[in-house]
C-alpha cells in the first residue's frame, strides 16, 4: 500500500457465540454445535454454529427443525449473553492496543484503522497476524481479517477466507480478487437490489464497476453512485473513533409535528417512529436501558409525561415502542384531551449492550429473531435513511392490527 492510502482491517470473531460455547465447555469441540434462543422450541432459530455444523449446511436464521434435518446429530446449546459480552469486550481491548480508532459492528465485527500504527507494529497485513495470533494467544478465539484501503473491500475480505485466515484486498489486486465476485457478496447488496440489478445484466462486482453511472443513478438514484464508487474502491467513509464518544446518560428524541394529532393512533404512529429512531441510536452506542419516558405536549403547550421500569435491559424497537404506547394509553386520551402538539421517548438507566439477556424469550417469540434483525436493520437505515425500512410487526401489536395489514411498512398518520 501507498504511504498516502488508508490501512483498514476488518477483523470477524469467527463463529463467535458457538465458538465461546465450545470453549466453556470442551465437551462440544468435536460435535456439531449450534446456539440457539430457544433450543426447546421447534420455532426457535439457529443464532450461530460451529464449522462442523456449517460444513452440513446449518445456517445462521435456520429454523430449529430445519437445522435438525440437515444435521441430525446437532447440539442445540442455549445462549449465554453475558459471557458473549465478555469475550467481545476482551477481544475490542486487544484492538486497542494497537490502534485508537476501533468501531464495533455488533459484538464479533470492528473495523480498525491502522494507518498511524504501522511504524510501531508492522505493515498493515502484519498488523492483522499479530491481532489473529493475539486474540487466539488469550482468549482461544480465531478472528478473520480483511486488510484494505476501504471499510467495504476491508469486510468483503474477513468474508472471503474462513477461519483464521488474513486476506490483503489492495489498490492493485482488487479488481482481480473483487470483481469476479457475485454482486450480492458486497456488504450494501441485499436480496432485492440484487434482483435489481440482474435486470440491469448486472450480476458480479466487477459489472458494478463498470456500470453506466447515469443507468445506475436512474434505477437507484444518490445510492447507484455510491454502490459504483465501492466498486472502484472509492470510499469516503472513515472508521469512527469510538474513544472519543461520550458514552451517554440517556438517549431520546423527540419532535413537533407540522400540525396538531387529533386522534390516540396518531401519536401512538408518532411515538413508534421515535422509538425506532431511540432504538436505532441506542445500538449505535452498544448501550441498551431499561427506564422508559414519554411525554406529550398539547397545543396550549402543557406537558404530560409518565416512566416506567422493563423487566429486562433492552435496545430494540418493539421493546421501547410497546412501553411507551402503554404509558401513553395511562396518562392521555385524546378522546377526552386538547390534541397533541409534540411528543419524545427517552431511555434511561444505560447499560453495555451485553447485559441484554433473554430472559422475556418465553414471553415474545421474536426475541431471539431480532437480534439477527436488528444489526441488518441498523445497517439499512445507516446506508439509505432511517425511513428506508419500519418494522411491521412491532405497528401490529400497538394498534392490534389484523393480519391483512401486516405488510404495510408504515400506517400514515390521520390528521385533519
Amino acid at each position: 500500500m501507498k504511504n498516502d492510502t488508508k490501512a483498514i482491517l476488518h477483523c470477524d470473531l469467527n463463529n463467535f457465540y458457538a465458538s465461546v460455547e465450545c470453549m466453556l465447555n470442551p465437551e462440544l469441540q468435536d460435535k456439531f454445535v449450534a446456539v440457539c434462543g430457544d433450543p426447546y422450541s421447534r420455532r426457535g432459530i439457529v443464532l450461530a454454529k460451529n464449522d462442523k455444523a456449517k460444513k452440513l449446511g446449518v445456517k445462521t436464521g435456520d429454523v430449529i427443525f430445519e437445522a435438525m434435518k440437515k444435521c441430525p446429530e446437532l447440539i442445540l446449546v442455549p445462549t449465554h449473553f453475558d459471557e458473549y459480552g465478555k469475550y467481545s469486550e476482551i477481544v475490542k481491548n486487544i484492538y486497542y492496543e494497537y490502534t485508537d480508532s476501533v468501531e464495533p459492528y455488533g459484538l464479533d465485527e470492528c473495523w480498525l484503522d491502522v494507518t498511524s500504527s504501522t511504524r510501531l507494529f508492522g505493515s498493515p497485513r502484519e498488523i492483522a497476524d499479530k491481532l489473529r495470533a493475539h486474540v487466539f494467544k488469550k482468549t482461544g478465539l480465531t478472528i478473520s481479517a480483511g486488510v484494505s484501503f476501504t471499510k467495504t473491500f476491508a469486510k468483503l475480505g474477513s468474508d472471503i477466507q474462513k477461519p483464521n485466515a488474513t486476506t490483503l484486498i489492495d489498490e492493485k489486486n482488487f479488481r482481480h480478487i473483487v470483481w469476479k465476485l457475485p454482486c450480492e457478496d458486497f456488504f450494501m447488496v441485499g436480496k432485492k437490489t440484487k434482483t435489481r440489478l440482474n435486470k440491469l445484466n448486472i450480476f458480479s462486482i466487477g459489472d458494478l464497476a463498470n456500470a453506466d453511472i447515469n443507468l445506475l443513478r436512474q434505477h437507484f438514484g444518490i445510492n447507484g453512485v455510491k454502490l459504483k464508487n465501492e466498486a472502484n474502491g472509492i470510499s469516503s467513509d472513515e472508521v469512527t473513533n469510538f474513544l472519543n464518544i461520550p458514552t451517554p446518560k440517556s438517549v431520546g428524541h423527540g419532535i413537533t409535528t407540522a400540525s396538531d394529532l387529533l386522534t390516540n393512533d396518531d401519536v401512538k404512529a408518532l411515538l413508534f417512529a421515535l422509538s425506532a429512531h431511540v432504538s436505532n441510536r441506542l445500538r449505535s452506542y452498544d448501550l441498551c436501558g431499561k427506564t422508559i419516558s414519554v411525554y406529550v405536549k398539547n397545543n396550549k403547550l402543557e406537558i404530560f409525561s409518565k416512566q416506567c421500569m422493563l423487566p429486562f435491559y433492552s435496545s430494540n424497537e418493539n421493546d421501547i415502542a410497546i412501553a411507551a404506547t402503554n404509558l401513553y394509553d395511562i396518562f392521555y386520551n385524546l378522546d377526552s384531551m386538547l390534541p397533541v402538539r409534540a411528543a419524545g421517548v427517552t431511555i434511561s438507566t444505560l447499560a453495555p449492550s451485553s447485559q441484554m439477556s433473554q430472559s422475556n424469550l418465553l414471553e415474545n417469540n421474536d426475541f431471539e429473531k431480532n437480534i439477527i434483525l436488528d444489526k441488518k436493520i441498523d445497517h439499512i437505515r445507516n446506508k439509505y435513511g432511517f425511513s428506508a425500512l419500519l418494522k411491521a410487526s412491532s405497528m401490529k401489536e400497538i394498534f392490534n392490527l389484523s393480519d391483512s395489514t401486516s405488510n404495510e411498512s408504515i400506517i400514515p398518520f390521520k390528521r385533519r
